[in-house]
This record gives C-alpha cells, structure tokens and sequence, in this order.
C-alpha cells in the first residue's frame, strides 16, 4: 500500500493540475519521480526542465525533510535561520508568478550541504501560439522565434453583371428592415 503522504501528494498535483488543463502551464515535481529527496539528483533533473510563468513546483516529501525558500546568499552558504517561507507538510505547491530566479533548500541539519537545493530560473510567461518544449538539450541553441509574415492582400474588387439567380439570392437575403430608409439601385 502506498504511503498516506504519497496518495495526497498524488490527490493534490490533480487537483491543481485541474485548473491549468486549458493553459500550457506545467506542474514540475521537483526532483523527478525520487521527489525532494536526497537520493533525487536535484541538479540534473532541473537541467531537463524549463520553468516559465505560471508554472507550479511540487515539491514532494518526507518528514524527514522540509522546504525553505531562501535568497541567494543564503541559498550558497545553506543558512537556514531566516527563510523567506518555510513548509514542512510533505506536500507544498509553489506557483511562479514573475520571471525571476527563486531559491529552495532543505532546512535540515546537513541535508542543503549534501546537495537537497534547488535554484529555479523562472522565465516569462509563454506566448499562446509557441508550442512548450519542456525537455531541453543542454548543447541546442535555443529555437528561433516563429516567423510573423503579413496576410496577404485581399483580391482585387472587380465589378462583373450577376446571373439571374445571383441576383434573386441577394434580393431574397434582404428582409423588410434591412431595405427601411436605403436607396436601392436598379440592378
């Protein structure tokens, strides 16, 4: 049987999934399938991902652990004393709002300076009409923004004699109010 805190880490990402299923936002389970865990590879799986605006972090774990997030300084020394916030349910959601980079560690004794730290480079929000590539190669250059070409012209109006029928369609189309108060040309 699966563990409770895993079942409501699995409830949770749908129900907030549920939300976004008509938006090209993504819920990004921190850590991959392992979670936030020590045995996650915390650096190579954020290197396959790319988080954009509108985006969620799902942070999945133990009470052995819990997630601080901190600012830089306090993300490369793993000071754990003044968090900016600090979440110890086993399951926190963390929305990206604005472009930007965020820092997460592990508070625990030891756990931050045994690589349980995570820093996110939050990017603007996607264009409608720019397909999400999530898995991303780090030696690709990045693609190239989709060509806008104009529409083209309308065609040229060219006046031409209707057929009969043509003409009796265009007089039908028209109803009592729309001919009130218009000057009709002979045809």
């Amino acid at each position: 049987m699966m563990p409770r805190w895993a079942v409501k880490a699995i409830l949770l990402t749908v129900i907030i999934s549920i939300p976004f299923s008509g938006v090209s936002a993504t819920n990004h389970t921190v850590g991959g399938s392992t979670g936030w865990d020590l045995s996650s590879n915390i650096h190579a799986w954020s290197a396959t991902a790319t988080f954009h605006v509108g985006d969620t972090l799902v942070f999945t774990y133990t009470p052995l652990h819990d997630v601080l997030e901190v600012n830089q300084l306090e993300y490369a020394t793993c000071h754990t004393v003044n968090p900016i916030s600090a979440h110890n349910s086993g399951d926190t959601v963390v929305p990206l709002i604005e472009p930007g980079t965020r820092y997460f560690i592990c508070g625990r004794n030891g756990h931050c300076a045994s690589g349980l730290k995570f820093r996110v480079d939050v990017l603007p929000q996607l264009d409608a009409n720019v397909t999400r590539r999530t898995p991303r190669s780090p030696h690709r250059s990045p693609p190239s923004p989709p060509l806008r070409h104009p529409p083209p012209p309308p065609p040229p109006i060219t006046h031409r004699r209707m057929e009969k029928s043509q003409t009796f369609l265009l007089i039908r189309a028209l109803t009592l109010p729309d001919l009130v108060g218009t000057q009709l040309l002979a045809i």
